[in-house]
This record gives C-alpha cells, sequence and structure tokens, in this order.
C-alpha cells in the first residue's frame, strides 16, 4: 500500500467503517511509512475538533424571512399597493395634483408668448389711402427693369459676344485683384493692432522687428524658436519686410524670446498682456 491509497482510508477508519483487512494494511503502512503516521494524527485531530462543535442554531426569524421571501407578492401588486393604499389618504391628494397640473397647462398655454391670447383678436388690417399709396411711390426709388433677352428673341451671336466679353474683362482684372490682395496681406498698420491689455485676444503680445540683417533673419528666427522650445510660424515663404511671424512658446521662456529678439535687430514691443497664460502666442511684425 502507498501512501496515497493510506491517506484514502483516513475517513473510512475514523468513522469505524473499515474492513479488517483493509485495517491491517493501514495499519503495516503506518508502521513503516515516516510521513502518513502525522498526518493520520492531524487529521484524527481535525475530526475530533469538528465533532467537538455544538449543532449550529438558525438565528431567531430566519425560518419566516425565508418564506416571506419564497411567497413574495409580483412588483406590479406591490406598486400598486404603493400608489394607491390606503385609498382614503392618496386618490385625494392624486385627485387634487391632477387638478392644479391641469391648471397649471391651461395658464401656461394661455399666458406663453407664443400661445393663443382668449379673448385678445388680432389687429385688423386697415387699407392704406390713396394719398399714403401716392407718397409710398414717391418715396420708393425707381430701379430700371432689366428684361433679359429671351433665348427666343436673342440671336446666337449676340449671346456669343456678350461671353467673350465677360471672359475678356475677367481676365483682364484677374491681376489687379491678386496685386490688391498681396497688397492687403502684407500691410499690416499700426494703428489696427489690437489692445491685448483691454481683451484678451488670440496673441498676447504683439511686436515690431527691424532686423539687422535680412538674409540670414529665416535662420535666425528657426535657431530662436529651437532655443526656447517653442514654435515658429511664417504666414508667407520667408521672413522679409511687412510679413507676419508668430511664435508659441511657454510662459517661462518669453523673457529669453524677447532677449534674443533684442539682439537680432531693433525690436519694440507694441502690445503685451497683463497676465501671460501657460503657453504664449506672439505676433511680430517684420519692417
Amino acid at each position: 500500500m502507498n501512501c496515497e491509497q493510506a491517506r484514502a482510508l483516513f475517513p473510512v477508519r475514523a468513522d469505524e467503517r473499515i474492513t479488517p483487512e483493509e485495517r491491517a494494511e493501514l495499519t503495516g503502512h503506518l508502521a513503516v511509512c515516516p510521513v502518513c503516521p502525522g498526518e493520520w494524527d492531524r487529521y484524527l485531530q481535525t475530526v475530533i475538533l469538528l465533532r467537538s462543535a455544538g449543532e449550529p442554531q438558525a438565528p431567531p426569524g430566519f425560518a419566516q424571512r425565508v418564506i416571506e421571501a419564497a411567497t413574495r407578492e409580483p412588483w406590479h401588486q406591490r406598486w400598486l399597493r404603493a400608489v394607491f393604499l390606503p385609498l382614503h389618504i392618496k386618490l385625494p391628494l392624486e385627485a387634487v395634483a391632477i387638478v392644479v397640473v391641469s391648471t397649471l397647462v391651461v395658464l401656461v398655454y394661455r399666458q406663453g408668448p407664443e400661445g393663443p391670447r382668449v379673448g385678445v383678436s388680432p389687429p385688423s388690417q386697415v387699407a392704406p389711402t390713396p394719398a399714403e399709396r401716392q407718397e409710398g411711390l414717391e418715396q420708393t426709388p425707381e430701379e430700371p427693369s432689366a428684361s433679359p433677352a429671351t433665348p427666343s428673341t436673342a440671336s446666337p451671336e449676340r449671346a456669343q459676344e456678350d461671353k467673350d466679353f465677360a471672359e475678356r474683362k475677367k481676365e483682364s482684372n484677374a491681376p489687379e485683384k491678386k496685386a490688391e490682395r498681396d497688397r492687403a496681406e502684407s500691410r499690416v498698420p499700426a494703428a489696427t493692432a489690437p489692445s491685448l491689455s483691454a481683451s484678451q485676444s488670440l496673441f498676447q503680445v504683439s511686436g515690431l522687428l527691424r532686423p539687422k540683417s535680412r538674409d540670414a533673419l529665416d535662420r535666425q528666427l528657426e535657431d530662436l524658436a529651437s532655443q526656447v522650445g517653442g514654435t515658429l510660424v511664417i504666414e508667407t515663404s520667408g521672413a522679409r519686410s511687412g510679413s507676419v511671424v508668430e511664435f508659441v512658446l511657454a510662459r517661462d521662456n518669453y523673457a529669453k524670446l524677447e532677449t534674443g529678439l533684442h539682439q537680432m535687430g531693433d525690436f519694440k514691443v507694441e502690445a503685451k498682456a497683463p497676465t501671460l497664460p501657460e503657453q504664449v502666442r506672439v505676433r511680430i511684425r517684420i519692417q
């Protein structure tokens, strides 16, 4: 007999249901095995301890609570009982609540700004007199009635000439519009600079820079942006006269940015917010 077979006979021997042959084999194994006798002693002590414990008793009212939970009525019956019972108290209260809510709905519907007003008739439309009609016609400027020629009356040659004239006019105006748009983008008047101290606009600082060297200006701006750990944005293809440069950097590095701009040329702060946020946006015009 091995240890596993011997330990399987522990419950049978503890309950005195072991046969003489099994008892003899288990006794022989316990006599030669160095481990199983200790396991049998611990098992026997556990059984004795469990048998010495008294029979557990249910707490008072446990059986009644189990019966009530098993025979609990459905939820809809409980809901109806909670809403309507007792009837002599809850039914009058519900009737009063219905009357009050209905009265409020009627009052709101009658007195609302868009609801119909009971007893108020809309103002009647009074037809204008002939003198008023004549006065209105005199005050209204005459507009020339444009009667475009219909395809049935206009000749195909005239339509083609009008189309060619419109295309030539559009082509002639295109360079002028483009030049005017470029001038408007490059021109940033100082008089229209926003007052950052009065209103927190998109940029917290705006200034004017007259660089010493325009050839190396792009490289100097990029180096300055990397030194202050910020982002450089140039609206045009390069930093030239009339262009706008933007910096986005941390508030702690703004002093370093201003020092670098002074080293690049003549830098002047035109507007500055009294309190700078964590991320400062700086707008600089190149002159």
